[in-house]
């Protein structure tokens, strides 16, 4: 089951950078997830102005990095018992910043390969770009489909939560949970 986690994150890598190295309005061969990824990422820009589609393009170019078999095999070498044991699988919250484009990507990916849901709460300066790349997972493993689920405000009730922001961030979650 990890490998399959592993290899669905290795193709995530794959088909982002196949969008990415289309030109504006390229989409033949592309399937409707990429278009959408595509799109999202036009639209972020207009959304937010820090977001420029340069920017956006660095940023989840940046991620398909880290998404190679190999890379994500050595890291998760010194897990590998712990992950592939069946064990209960817990709602772990990510309230995602909106600083960096899809800067939450390293929690959602580490909650899904550790087999948990990733219960994703989007900063409203970055609300497009994670459902966008969470559609084109589900697409290529329906396991996934049941392991995503994104929000727009905070729930209360979580097994777990990952949250990144700053001081006054803290203080904010630390009240809420």
């Amino acid at each position: 089951m990890l490998l399959s986690r592993i290899n669905a994150f290795v193709e995530l890598g794959n088909q982002i950078n196949e969008a990415l190295d289309r030109k504006e309005g390229e989409y033949e061969g592309l399937s409707k997830q990429q278009i959408n990824l595509l799109l999202q990422i036009k639209k972020a820009g207009i959304e937010n102005g820090w977001f420029t589609n340069d920017m956006v393009r660095r940023a989840l170019t940046g991620i398909t990095f880290m998404l190679n078999a190999e890379d994500l095999s050595l890291w998760l070498e010194g897990y590998k018992t712990k992950l592939e044991e069946e064990r209960l699988v817990k709602d772990v919250g990510i309230i995602m910043a909106g600083n960096i484009p899809a800067v939450g990507f390293h929690d959602f990916l580490c909650v899904l390969l550790a087999g948990h849901k990733a219960v994703v709460k989007v900063s409203s300066d970055d609300e497009l770009l994670m459902p966008a790349v969470a559609e084109i997972l589900i697409s290529i493993d329906v396991y996934f489909e049941d392991k995503i689920e994104v929000l727009n405000a905070p729930r209360k009730e979580y097994d777990a939560v990952i949250a990144t922001g700053s001081n006054n961030s803290a203080r904010y979650f630390e009240q809420y949970f």
